[in-house]
């Protein structure tokens, strides 16, 4: 019985079915909804559906605000990460001593009070750390680096 069907046949038989089944679909569930966009009224779209129509300039700039700090913030941190580099450098080119270091380091840390507080403060923590143990000439650990903070 399956012989005297061909594939051309199959495929027209589905899309047949296929189009029957979503165009019952179409009209069971959004019948009314394309009435109403025929009309020209409002349709029922749930607002989550819907293109906002009005977009206040106060979201907007609090957005931008937002994107503003975040830039402000990443680009304290690389400046901040090249003062303690270039310092650590430093110290191990004039094979410095620990303390002076430590001290080095400190006004460094000083000069960025928004940063002791925030949730950079471990990553930052953490290159400082593997600074020291690149250079290999002074080794901070993980309780000195925390300490540079203290003033």
């Amino acid at each position: 019985m399956l012989h005297s069907i061909n594939w051309i046949q199959f495929f027209t038989a589905l899309l047949i079915l296929v189009t029957i089944y979503y165009a019952y679909v179409l009209k069971r569930f959004y019948y009314s909804d394309f009435i109403s966009r025929f009309k020209g009224q409002q349709s029922n779209i749930p607002a989550l559906f819907r293109a906002p129509v009005n977009t206040t300039t106060r979201q907007v700039s609090s957005a931008d605000e937002g994107e503003r700090e975040t830039e402000d913030v990443l680009s304290t941190i690389e400046d901040l990460t090249d003062r303690v580099k270039a310092s650590i450098i430093k110290s191990a080119a004039s094979r410095g001593d620990y303390p002076s270091l430590v001290a080095d380091l400190k006004m460094i840390l000083k000069d960025y009070p928004n940063l002791k507080i925030s949730e950079f403060r471990p990553s930052i923590n953490e290159l400082i750390h593997a600074e020291c143990e690149k250079t290999g000439f002074i080794i901070l650990n993980k309780e000195d680096v925390n300490d540079l903070w203290e003033v």
